[in-house]
């Protein structure tokens, strides 16, 4: 019994919650980092979790729209993506990161990279859809009114 128990366990490791969040958003690291707690039983902080991409996802392109376009030429595209999976990555380490290693040093499994790149496609499509969305809005608020 404990030994099918050892085996149902599976966690997203640090470099497939890093690949997500890079090319997923902050909502597909999230995700990720979500379903480790809920493996760990940590069902209340997995909601938090959850609620942090989703907010990010939302809230982040409305506040590159009040970033000044001078300010946002100058800084280079892979930045952003970088700054929010590394800090993504930090919240890894410190809230999972020797749970994880001890489990894979005793054999433990990982959970699909496919299944990674699956949450990261679909949460990329998702996010790009919402954010064209914002685009759009604004871009009918510029044509119409000249602002924003």
């Amino acid at each position: 019994m404990a030994k099918e128990n050892k085996q149902e366990k599976r966690f997203y490791t640090k470099g497939w919650v890093m690949f997500a969040s890079y090319l997923g958003g902050p909502f597909a690291g999230c995700y990720l980092v979500g379903q480790n707690f809920e493996t760990l039983g940590r069902y209340e902080e997995a909601q938090k979790v959850y609620r942090a991409g989703i907010i990010t996802t939302i809230l982040f392109p409305i506040g590159i729209l009040l970033i000044p376009t001078s300010i946002l030429n100058a800084i280079p595209n892979v930045t952003i993506p970088v700054t929010y999976s590394v800090l993504i990555y930090i919240y890894l380490i410190q809230s999972q990161g020797e749970i994880i290693e001890e489990h894979l040093r005793q054999g433990g499994k990982t959970r699909s990279g496919w299944r990674v790149a699956g949450i990261a496609l679909l949460s990329f499509l998702v996010t790009f859809a919402y954010d064209f969305g914002i685009w759009l809005i604004v871009n009918w608020f510029y044509q119409t009114y000249g602002i924003i």
